[in-house]
């Protein structure tokens, strides 16, 4: 994988800023633990260990850490349906039913996406400080 030391997940900075990248490891310094500096390791392919790191040192922010999770990984699908939809025209009759699939991933429901702004902002708000 050619990474060019980006972080891959750049939804996750507000908990995890990437220090380096060596092979297949990233290492990551943990924001919540500031001043202390925390550094975390993770294959390039599993968030595990930040998700374990959230999990057991700051348990209070494990849900909002779970929700950010979730937010990133719709909007890396969301960047695969928009990419998807911009497939050549001859790209033959799988680009017809991959854009009609596409438009009914991007559509989100109305109390899914109301519950999950609302609620993470509540968490940020009185919990996450």
């Amino acid at each position: 994988m050619d990474h060019d030391n980006t972080n891959p997940w750049p939804y996750m900075e507000k908990y995890f800023k990437l220090s380096s990248w060596k092979g297949k490891n990233l290492y990551f310094q943990c924001q919540m633990c500031l001043p202390a500096k925390k550094i975390i390791s993770c294959s390039e392919k599993s968030r595990s260990g930040l998700k374990s790191h959230i999990q057991h040192v700051h348990t209070f922010c494990y849900n909002s850490f779970k929700a950010c999770l979730a937010e990133g990984s719709k909007s890396r699908s969301k960047k695969r349906c928009v990419e998807e939809l911009q497939e050549p025209e001859g790209a033959g009759t799988s680009a017809t039913t991959s854009s009609n699939k596409s438009r009914r991933l991007m559509q989100p429901t109305v109390m899914s996406s109301f519950s999950s702004k609302y609620s993470q902002a509540f968490i940020d708000e009185k919990v996450c400080k």
